[in-house]
């Protein structure tokens, strides 16, 4: 009868032990599945984070090419208008140039054509009406700030401001190299000079007398 008595709590233990064991899984299954859920929203929560930055970073890079476009546009608008205004300011500066210039070639074939319509021993132009056109383009230049220079014989030579064009032999010693004739003026704009100014120079060699002087 003991026996049987034990042998009955046994198998109530047993089947304790398996409730609790059927009981363990079951919660185990439930923390499996909820940690699952866990892990699926925060990379959905990822997805929807990665593709709102993707979708600001579309959206900026957008905005810059048409902000790039626009400077470009500007850039291209501003040298244009800069490029108009060099050409209006070229034209405001040369036009009273030409005017002038004109000025004198118009005087010059009225002359012409004056002395034309006289005798034929008379045609031809007076000397002293000749050379006052270059007068008359000498004030042209000094009125548009062109300075016109020459040197007299025996100044230094510049090369910056003349070009040497012939040499004279000298047996002066002192002369070489100095200026022996202006050939032509030279012009200064601005402080530089656009035409040179030709001249001869002198250039020194020994001569027998020479030779015999320094014996």
């Amino acid at each position: 009868m003991d026996e049987l008595i034990e042998q009955d709590e046994d198998k109530g233990l047993d089947v304790e032990e398996a409730q609790t064991s059927i009981n363990s899984d079951h919660s185990n299954s439930k923390e499996n599945v909820s940690n699952d859920g866990s892990a699926l929203t925060r990379i959905e929560l990822i997805c929807e984070h990665l593709s709102e930055q993707i979708s600001a970073m579309e959206t900026l890079f957008s905005k810059r090419i048409m902000h790039t476009e626009y400077e470009d546009k500007i850039i291209d608008q501003m040298h244009s208008e800069l490029q108009r205004y060099k050409e209006d300011l070229y034209s405001q500066m040369i036009r009273p140039i030409l005017l002038d210039v004109i000025e004198v070639r118009d005087s010059i074939m009225k002359n012409a054509a004056l002395y034309q319509t006289k005798a034929e021993g008379e045609q031809n132009i007076p000397n002293n009406i000749f050379s006052a056109y270059a007068f008359d383009l000498q004030d042209i230049l000094e009125k548009n700030n062109v300075e016109i220079y020459r040197s007299n014989s025996g100044d230094p030579f510049v090369p910056l401001k003349q070009r040497v064009v012939k040499k004279e032999i000298t047996d002066n010693e002192s002369l070489h190299g100095k200026i022996a004739e202006s050939l032509s003026n030279g012009y200064n704009f601005g402080g530089r000079v656009i035409s040179a100014e030709k001249v001869s120079v002198y250039l020194y060699q020994k001569t027998e007398k020479n030779e015999r002087e320094d014996k």
